[in-house]
């Protein structure tokens, strides 16, 4: 990949691991305080989440025209925009904790977030130039760079003078200086034929139901790992930023670490590729997840469960989990519907947390999320078998 794109996908990433979980957490503490109900709260965050994937979800065939149009680097660069504005605003809202609730800047900014993933396409494979032993060492130090990001935000949080405004106003300011090196990078165009009626149809047409299905149940997933975790995790570290922090970036680089060797060892036991064995391991790092009760059994489950997960292959931050156009390879009308299917994956978990955090409280429909999450990454090793969606 050219440097310049390497340079500016590494700044991108590095904005959303330092702020993203922090958006939903403090979005979460917020409406807390002004609805004076946990359950409400968490029912009111989970309709935000869902409120910016739906815009994603129906913005993404005119993006992917956009983008045939105007070229990646374009496409990229509105995007890029989009999340610093969005950042601006959570600046702004998180600052500012007397007078009335800001709902409607709180729904712009999820809006515009919403907005950005629909037209951040990564068109080019996400690869380095450099030697091999090069690219391996880089690998591992840019991984373990970003994993430990949440933890440093999780510091200017809580020390900073300016506290979320200043969070916030560092993952703009990457932002910002990723768009100097896009600038530089070549572009590219995608072709995309399909309007946004014919992609809908063929979204729902019994010839792309594998594809939907299979995408589908990695949104669930996503939702469950971006979303309702970080909650659940704030929850049970009643409330500690710096937990939550340390929390994160401790499992993610434990997960970069062992990663390799886990699935090592699980491939050379003579049930290594049975498809039941990866079931049970993608199901069961969740399952595990509801009897963590202590940081230190977070970090054990976390860390075993994104390091087991034999699906989770672009990366265990946020920004690689979404950003990545069809695994970081091509684009094209297959990559939009599985963009699209796992924006339906995640907005359907996201109303789900929604009517539970109502009815049964905030504790037992964080619980139900993690246990429906469990549920789709058995199924979806089902849905993944060779032949059964596009490539």
């Amino acid at each position: 990949m050219h440097s310049s794109l390497y340079t500016h996908r590494t700044l991108v990433r590095a904005a959303f691991a330092l702020a993203h979980v922090f958006v939903w957490v403090l979005s979460f503490e917020l409406l807390s305080a002004a609805l004076a109900s946990v359950g409400a709260a968490l029912a009111a965050t989970a309709l935000l989440h869902a409120t910016s994937q739906t815009v994603s979800l129906y913005t993404t065939p005119f993006a992917a025209r956009f983008l045939h149009r105007a070229g990646a680097r374009r496409s990229m660069s509105l995007a890029a925009l989009a999340a610093v504005a969005a950042f601006a605003m959570f600046a702004h809202i998180f600052s500012e904790r007397e007078g009335a609730l800001p709902l409607a800047a709180l729904c712009s900014a999820v809006v515009l977030l919403g907005l950005y993933r629909a037209l951040y396409w990564v068109p080019y494979r996400v690869m380095d130039d450099r030697t091999a032993e090069q690219a391996y060492r880089s690998h591992y130090l840019r991984e373990l760079g970003i994993a430990s990001l949440p933890l440093a935000g999780a510091l200017i949080l809580i020390y900073s003078p300016l506290g979320a405004a200043a969070l916030f106003l560092c993952a703009g300011l990457l932002l910002l200086g990723s768009m100097i090196f896009l600038a530089r990078a070549p572009t590219a165009y995608e072709r995309y034929d399909w309007t946004f009626a014919e992609s809908m149809r063929r979204l729902f047409s019994a010839s792309e139901r594998p594809l939907l299905s299979s995408s589908f149940l990695q949104g669930v997933q996503g939702a469950a790992l971006l979303f309702a975790w970080p909650l659940a995790v704030f929850t049970v570290v009643d409330g500690s930023f710096l937990v939550l922090g340390a929390v994160m970036s401790l499992s993610l680089g434990a997960t970069i670490l062992l990663r390799a060797h886990i699935s090592r060892a699980v491939r050379d036991t003579p049930l290594g590729d049975s498809i039941h064995v990866s079931a049970a391991l993608g199901a069961s790092g969740w399952l595990l997840r509801l009897t963590a009760a202590s940081p230190i059994a977070l970090i054990i489950v976390d860390t075993y469960s994104n390091a087991g997960n034999p699906l989770r292959r672009i990366g265990v931050d946020c920004a690689a989990f979404e950003q990545a156009a069809d695994l970081g390879h091509f684009v094209d009308e297959f990559s939009a519907l599985k963009d699209m299917g796992q924006m339906l994956g995640r907005i359907t978990l996201a109303l789900i947390l929604a009517l539970a955090a109502v009815y049964l409280g905030a504790f037992i429909s964080l619980a139900l999320a993690i246990l429906i999450a469990a549920c789709a990454a058995g199924v979806s090793l089902y849905a993944f078998q060779p032949g059964r969606i596009h490539a």
